[in-house]
């Protein structure tokens, strides 16, 4: 009897250590959008929020100028709120912005404007030039660094329905940014439109993973290069179902891949899978421990009470101390749409849990998360109440 209830006991502890959700500080409202104002947090590889140091910085798009344009505003530590916001963007309609943290409470955000993409170093007291990648059409940039100073960036380049994912080394300097000559990822003959690519680095390389059509239908594909060296040859990601009827299209699709790294071999890749095409898009992932080389099976991340609906809007964090990863959503299985999120430790993913603040009447959607160095999760999300779309911030609890 002794044993069964110290078997008892260690299994609830096990369960009650998968299942406690984080504690979330009150949120706050970056921007509210005037009428006929629209806010997008739509970027490739859902990285709309970074931290440098105690700086929160955030990027999007809206159209208070009367065209599409790249916004910022950054959460101080000695302040009580967000700045406000500063337009970042040129002249031209621009969409599509990302941002990654370099050092010293400085910010890398990247866009799209005038069929090329842009990048730009950014901090709460200066603003560098604007830089862009390349000559050729580019779209959906994503960037990212590792903790030793690699910083590099991929996006979608080349004419329409042609479009492929190259690569450039980058290396920020104060508030200018150098941009090494682009290379394919992907060097293979038989390839289709790639699309919505996100790159990470870990400690023995880079990944980068995108959406690829080479099959007639939307697939997850990867692809990691070794210190020094090319990428290597592409790998699947999504597992794939072939559909029982040809008529109702070729199998199982997935799109728009996230990544997250912890800087070692831990990385987790994460994306919108329909392989349950009678409920829409489901959330799954895979976890690399060697750096990104390769992925392990696909795992579900939402749980049973997510099994009905659609999910959307996947972001994807990992904290480098202790290797626990985090993935938000937005679903509506409250009948409304509302953020969620699901947090992976001893390889297994929690049950889902609300976001403090996202929830409830309304629209609340398109969530970008990141972990800082102490282990907080840091979220933004859109919340529409009542015709207005407002940009929300919240942190977690160490």
């Amino acid at each position: 009897m002794k044993r069964f209830l110290l078997v008892l006991f260690l299994w609830c502890s096990h369960v009650n250590a998968q299942s406690e959700p984080l504690r979330f500080e009150p949120p706050l409202t970056i921007t509210t959008a005037a009428n006929g104002v629209f806010i997008h947090l739509d970027a490739s590889g859902r990285r709309s929020i970074a931290v440098s140091g105690n700086v929160v910085g955030v990027v999007w798009e809206d159209n208070r100028s009367g065209k599409p344009g790249i916004y910022i505003a950054y959460y101080l530590p000695d302040k009580s709120g967000f700045t406000q916001p500063e337009k970042i963007s040129l002249q031209s309609s621009a969409y599509e912005p990302v941002i990654m943290a370099l050092d010293e409470q400085r910010f890398l955000a990247a866009w799209e404007e005038d069929e090329h993409v842009w990048l730009r170093v950014l901090s709460p007291s200066k603003k560098g030039d604007v830089v862009s990648i390349g000559q050729a059409p580019a779209k959906q940039i994503s960037v990212a660094a590792d903790n030793r100073g690699n910083t590099g960036a991929v996006w979608s380049g080349g004419p329409p329905r042609n479009e492929h994912i190259y690569y450039s080394d980058l290396k920020a300097n104060a508030y200018t940014v150098l941009v090494s000559p682009p290379q394919l990822v992907d060097t293979s003959n038989d390839k289709d439109v790639q699309s919505y690519p996100v790159l990470a680095f870990s400690e023995p390389g880079k990944i980068v993973a995108w959406e690829d059509r080479r099959h007639g239908h939307t697939r997850i594909f990867s692809a990691f290069a070794p210190k020094g060296q090319p990428f290597q040859r592409y790998q699947p990601l999504n597992e794939f179902d072939a559909s029982p009827n040809p008529e109702l299209g070729k199998g199982s699709g997935a799109m728009r891949p996230v990544l997250a790294s912890n800087n070692s071999q831990l990385a987790v890749a994460a994306w919108m899978d329909k392989r349950n095409w009678q409920s829409g898009y489901d959330v799954f992932a895979a976890v690399s421990e060697n750096g990104g080389a390769g992925f392990g099976g696909n795992e579900q991340v939402q749980d049973m009470f997510g099994e009905n609906v659609p999910q959307w809007h996947a972001a994807a964090a990992l904290h480098g101390k202790d290797g626990i990863a985090a993935v938000a959503w937005d679903d509506t299985r409250n009948e409304n749409s509302d953020v969620f999120y699901s947090l992976r430790t001893q390889g297994k993913w929690s049950d889902d849990y609300e976001l403090t603040g996202a929830t409830g009447p309304g629209h609340q959607s398109h969530p970008s998360i990141v972990f800082d160095g102490q282990g907080r999760l840091h979220v933004v999300w859109l919340d529409n109440a009542g015709g207005h779309i407002s940009l929300r911030y919240a942190r977690s609890l160490r």
